[in-house]
């Protein structure tokens, strides 16, 4: 898939019983071109509510959070942001729709968003795959700073939620 300037990876993948998730990868790239970016959201939303299954879009977007590519992808693609209420990130993104966020973690080691990684764990739920609310409010679980501080002097900080449910079977 080519939408614009900006490649896109899309797959339909068996997550196990049959069950089919459409996952698409992107890498907008252009943090220049305003018009490029705007067309190359749209595109994107576009194949995100046109998916048949439950979704996934993993992608570096070059746009701050609540801009108008994100909200674009956002809003016209009918997904929801693994986490909305972190306005520091920059580019890199999780969206999701008729799953439920089971954790997330964002490791990152230095300032810009290159540096940092996104892992999620979602599991099914039994709605339609158009339904982008979930029944579960993630809860924050901790922010903790690492000790160790590598040699280029940058620190490392976690984010990690977990949904109220989970946090009943820890306690």
């Amino acid at each position: 898939i080519t939408a614009g300037l900006a490649c896109a990876l899309r797959a339909t993948v068996d997550v196990g019983a049959g069950a089919l998730l459409d996952v698409l990868v992107t890498h907008m790239g252009n943090d220049r071109d305003w018009l490029d970016r705007k067309l190359q959201a749209q595109m994107l939303a576009d194949i995100a509510r046109q998916a048949s299954h439950r979704f996934i879009f993993l992608g570096y977007v070059t746009s701050a959070p609540f801009s108008r590519d994100y909200m674009q992808l956002v809003r016209g693609g009918h997904l929801l942001d693994i986490d909305a209420q972190d306005q520091d990130r920059w580019c890199q993104y999780i969206l999701y729709r008729g799953l439920h966020r089971r954790s997330y973690a964002r490791i990152r080691a230095g300032s810009i968003a290159d540096t940092e990684i996104q892992m999620a764990r979602f599991v099914s739920v039994s709605s339609p795959p158009s339904s982008s609310k979930s029944s579960s409010s993630p809860t924050l679980q901790g922010q903790d700073l690492l000790r160790d501080r590598p040699p280029s002097g940058d620190y490392y900080y976690k984010r990690y939620w977990r949904t109220e449910q989970e946090l009943a079977h820890v306690q």
